[in-house]
């Protein structure tokens, strides 16, 4: 920008524009449906403005008070180290299932509904929780993004970032034991029965409670 002439510049802020908003509309709307079916009371709409207000904020923050390139990489930083761990989790329960899940089953949270295979204990499985909290919070101990993010484990390794190979290994081990030593009902696995873990007999809780209208 400091280089090109005004004109120039001028044409290189309108493509930064057009293309910022083409990824970043993109970006938001694919958050804001995430987003709306966590927080199911919230529509695609109100979910989308929520997020993108809070994204706003975010960036005000992160430009006047902080370092704006430091924040993001930070941001970025814990967002990794927080959400692989869980896609671990994921694949964990994807291989002991087989692949074998009850798609209508999947959808009681989303739909307003309590029960049904996936229920566990409150809607919530404490198993993954379990094993995903203490990993994503033993990674960013182990974390260094300056100055947002310096973990007190940050220099174990001699300055090589390990924060993810942390989180990644607690996640795997912690969710593996837990399997082990309270094993998971045996109707949330298929006709073949769970792989390499062990099952336990239960009762499936009853799918109960008015179908909730799907969010525009």
């Amino acid at each position: 920008m400091n280089a090109s002439p005004a004109w120039y510049a001028v044409l290189l802020i309108v493509v930064a524009f057009l293309g910022g908003l083409s990824t970043g509309i993109t970006s938001l709307y694919g958050t804001g449906l995430d987003f709306s079916s966590v927080f199911p009371r919230l529509n695609r709409v109100q979910a989308s403005l929520f997020i993108g207000a809070l994204a706003f904020v975010f960036i005000l923050v992160g430009r006047l008070a902080f370092d704006l390139m430091a924040s993001v990489n930070a941001f970025i930083g814990a967002i990794v180290i927080c959400t692989t761990p869980w896609m671990i989790i994921m694949t964990i329960g994807y291989v002991v299932r087989r692949g074998y899940y009850r798609a209508a089953d999947l959808q009681v949270f989303n739909q307003g509904r309590v029960g049904g295979a996936y229920w566990f204990l409150g809607g919530v499985n404490w198993r993954g929780m379990a094993a995903w909290i203490p990993s994503a919070i033993l990674g960013l101990l182990f974390a260094n993004y300056p100055p947002l993010i310096e973990g007190p484990f940050r220099n174990v390794a001699g300055g090589v970032d390990i924060s993810l190979l942390v989180s990644i290994g607690t996640a795997a081990v912690a969710y593996a034991i837990l399997l082990f030593a309270f094993p998971e009902p045996r109707y949330v696995f298929g006709p073949e029965g769970p792989l390499g873990v062990p099952s336990a007999d239960g009762a499936e809780p009853e799918i109960v409670g008015a179908l909730r209208e799907a969010a525009v």
